[in-house]
């Protein structure tokens, strides 16, 4: 009602609900207030892809700060709270990658990795927000796992997986960080 009265009517509050509602950031049910609605990876990578469009190399960089804060905690949380089912999906990750040979499948094993890593946590939010930029993740991992940088991503997550089966929080976050140095090195030194 005070929309309404804001801007001199319910039709532009209704429009601009409906659209809301048909982008996924409300849930409108009949004869109860509408309500944001819960958060939807797909709806968050498919805002920050068009932000790709504009500059790619600029914005894989700034994923890339993206990726230093929100990995290197979770790396540091999954040392605090991993358990040993996440332990062995880390693990399998690992071997996947290392026996990959088409970047593709480098692509999907990393993209696991992390996103295991992530749901060792055992917070939620850090699942979502990985899922939620997995598919830009990809892009990213997919220009810097080539040649020898293959093997230091695996020799990278490796360190971290070691780190974190040592429930070590702080070593576990220096690996990360480590590894998305030598991932930032990789990007500013191709092509793009």
């Amino acid at each position: 009602s005070n929309l309404s009265f804001s801007f001199r009517g319910n039709d532009v509050v209704r429009e601009a609900m409906r659209t809301l509602r048909g982008e996924g950031w409300v849930d409108v049910g009949q004869g109860r207030p509408a309500r944001v609605a819960t958060p939807e990876p797909q709806l968050i990578s498919d805002r920050l892809r068009l932000m790709f469009r504009a500059d790619p190399r600029q914005s894989l960089l700034q994923l890339l700060d993206v990726r230093r804060a929100l990995e290197t905690e979770a790396a540091a949380l999954a040392a605090r709270h991993h358990d040993e089912q996440h332990r062995v999906r880390l693990k399998a990750a690992i071997e996947e990658l290392e026996r990959a040979e088409r970047v593709e499948d480098r692509v999907v094993a990393d993209l696991r990795f992390h996103l295991e890593l992530a749901q060792a946590t055992k917070n939620p939010l850090f699942p979502l927000l990985t899922h939620a930029v997995l598919p830009l993740f990809s892009e990213l991992i997919s220009r810097v796992t080539v040649g020898d940088g293959s093997k230091r991503a695996a020799g990278a997550h490796r360190r971290v997986l070691d780190a974190v089966i040592a429930h070590d929080p702080e070593r576990a976050r220096r690996e990360m960080w480590n590894h998305l140095d030598v991932a930032e090195a990789d990007l500013r030194g191709s092509r793009t």
